[in-house]
């Protein structure tokens, strides 16, 4: 089913998601250059949970630049093949390799 076949209010809420999804990403993009600081990795576990689902879910410049600090976040907690998964598919990203 295309966007076209479906109805008005159908179509305001996919409208709405997505405003939803990308005020979430921006949120937690906030939140995660405090990654780069190792100490506070146990206070931003319940931040990197959500980050990691969403990054999973979504796409879009904003949501590779959350796969790169979820990337350094695994790399700096030792979880080096989730680390370098998360750059390849970050590399894999259009809108993060624009050009």
């Amino acid at each position: 089913m295309s966007l076209r076949e479906l109805d008005e209010p159908a179509r305001d809420l996919l409208r709405l998601a997505s405003v939803l999804a990308a005020a979430v990403v921006e949120v937690l993009l906030t939140k995660m250059p405090q990654v780069a600081d190792i100490r506070t990795h146990e206070a931003l576990k319940d931040w990197m949970a959500h980050a990691r689902q969403v990054s999973e879910e979504a796409q879009g410049a904003m949501t590779a630049d959350l796969l790169g600090w979820v990337g350094r976040h695994d790399y700096q907690q030792g979880a080096y093949e989730l680390a370098h998964n998360a750059g390849i598919v970050r590399q894999r990203m259009p809108e993060a390799n624009p050009g």
